[in-house]
């Protein structure tokens, strides 16, 4: 195995630092700036009604462990409108006190004022390990169970894979929760909510298989997607249930809703229509082609202090880090 300029295994760095890695592109937007946006965008609405009815409200950029998710083979991710009102109806998204004793406290409002990025990814990260929103994401779990790859919200528990890959949820009109939900606010409010960051995190976790089950002309729209490479009818009602789509090396799954995601898919027929799915279902999971760079930490909005940075190539699927060097990040 070649190791880089500090004599450690390329393989032993990509497992342990690779989460935080992106393209070096200009126009590509890292996940502190991400979140940055995020924030903004929320300061920006706040004050509207749908949002001041839920007590401790703040946006929910992901929810799972992204670390493990980009250690992952097979990177998938699941889609929603926006997040639900009962992620705070109890106590859900917990961060450290302090590093050294990982002491768990809420995440609060001084957190965000704070740009304390580190520390609410570490809660969006852990969602899954502590007290996730059961009656929805159960359904989704559901559905990732039956492609027949190994993958699962609650990937690694403490350090010990629970499944060989790990999905993370995202919303596509607003990582903000409202009341009411989405489908039911004035067309002016869902305008003024609606912001850009669904296509940029998109981007920057390059998945290899998307679920979203709710409205298809939103799915259809948002991804550029025509003719579906497998359709699902029900043998009971005669509706459509279930459809994959297949574009650049990317699979979409579409599933029809009943209140929670994939639920107008009846028990009796759930594992003939998911099976008759994975037959069409094509998935790489080679690495893309080109140049990568790995930030061991999130960057803080408006920390100009120097990084140790890796950069690493990826050419026909072999991953080789080839230089190292100092690097400052200023946001």
């Amino acid at each position: 195995m070649k190791k880089n300029l500090l004599g450690v295994p390329s393989e032993t760095i990509q497992k342990n630092f690779c989460w935080n890695y992106h393209f070096t592109a200009k126009d590509h937007d890292d996940v502190g700036v991400l979140l940055a946006k995020a924030w903004n965008k929320f300061e920006e609405v706040k004050d509207l009604s749908p949002l001041e009815r839920i007590a401790g409200n703040f946006p929910i950029l992901w929810f799972g462990d992204m670390d493990a998710y980009f250690r992952s083979e097979i990177r998938v991710i699941t889609v929603g409108l926006n997040p639900s009102i009962r992620e705070f109806s109890e106590p859900r998204f917990f961060t450290y006190d302090d590093k050294k004793s990982k002491k768990a406290v809420y995440v609060a409002k001084s957190h965000w004022e704070n740009a304390e990025y580190e520390r609410i990814a570490w809660a969006y990260n852990n969602y899954f390990h502590i007290n996730p929103y059961h009656t929805y994401f159960n359904c989704y779990e559901k559905a990732l169970r039956s492609l027949g790859i190994d993958v699962s919200y609650a990937g690694e528990e403490l350090g010990v894979p629970v499944a060989k890959n790990t999905a993370i949820h995202i919303d596509l009109k607003t990582p903000i929760a409202t009341d009411p939900t989405w489908s039911k606010l004035p067309e002016s409010i869902q305008e003024k909510l609606a912001c850009d960051l669904f296509g940029k995190l998109v981007s920057y976790l390059r998945p290899d298989v998307v679920l979203f089950s709710t409205g298809k002309l939103d799915f259809l729209s948002e991804f550029g997607l025509g003719k579906p490479d497998f359709s699902y009818t029900s043998i009971f009602s005669k509706k459509l249930l279930l459809e994959l789509y297949q574009n650049e090396g990317v699979a979409y799954i579409w599933g029809s809703p009943n209140n929670n995601p994939f639920m107008m898919i009846r028990n009796e027929e759930w594992d003939i229509a998911f099976s008759e799915l994975c037959k069409y279902l094509s998935i790489s999971a080679k690495p893309e082609e080109g140049v990568f760079w790995v930030v061991p930490a999130i960057p803080h909005k408006n920390l100009s202090h120097l990084y140790e940075i890796f950069q690493f190539e990826v050419m026909e699927g072999v991953f080789d880090f080839h230089v190292c060097e100092t690097r400052g990040i200023i946001f």
